[in-house]
């Protein structure tokens, strides 16, 4: 069963269009939406596609405590921690291929994908940063080193319990921070042809 797990605060404007293209997905699966005490309809809107909301009640705040909360009730082999204003395109083929990654090499714990924005949208800017940033991650986690933004992971539940989860002593980077521990486990890698919007 795959996890997705999805940050979220002030959400309104961006979060159903992900949640839409999770619940497509045809395999086992859960949706976790884990809030950080929104002030607009974030929450109403979630509740369309899953039960499984955490709302932050007084704790620590920040996306690594957020992804963590999320982590803590799910109960698949693999999470995928996937930002509220990211889509997938056709669901089923992307994520059962991303699922064969996994089930043909044991040694990986943790995968990203290549990001880009919408074609109709991209300016030559996004496209220049956006490939660099693609590449520059595929580089690190060939040699081991790992890296990935924190838009888009997939990892194996037990490795990320291996490792203790997101650091929530960090402000920013806590997505590098995760896969520079977790390719100290295992093996981490970018899937270049799965692409994320």
């Amino acid at each position: 069963m795959i996890s997705f797990i999805v940050p979220a605060f002030n959400e309104e404007k961006r979060i159903e269009k992900i949640l839409r293209s999770l619940s497509e997905y045809g395999d086992n699966h859960e949706i976790i939406i884990s809030d950080d005490n929104s002030t607009d309809t974030t929450v109403e809107i979630a509740r369309r596609y899953t039960d499984k909301i955490i709302i932050n009640q007084g704790e620590k705040r920040g996306i690594a405590a957020n992804r963590n909360r999320g982590a803590k009730i799910a109960q698949g082999e693999y999470f995928v921690f996937i930002d509220a204003d990211i889509h997938i395109d056709n669901p089923n083929i992307f994520f059962r291929k991303a699922e064969r990654v996994f089930q043909e090499d044991r040694r990986l714990v943790a995968a990203t994908v290549f990001l880009r924005v919408f074609r109709n949208m991209e300016t030559l800017a996004d496209k220049i940063i956006l490939q660099f940033f693609n590449y520059f991650f595929l580089i690190l986690n060939f040699f081991g080193i790992g890296a990935a933004s924190g838009e888009f992971q997939i990892m194996r539940a037990d490795a990320f319990r291996k490792v203790n989860g997101f650091n929530e002593n960090l402000i920013a980077g806590e997505d590098q921070d995760m896969f520079r521990r977790l390719a100290g486990i295992g093996k981490v890698r970018s899937i270049k042809t799965l692409v994320a919007h």
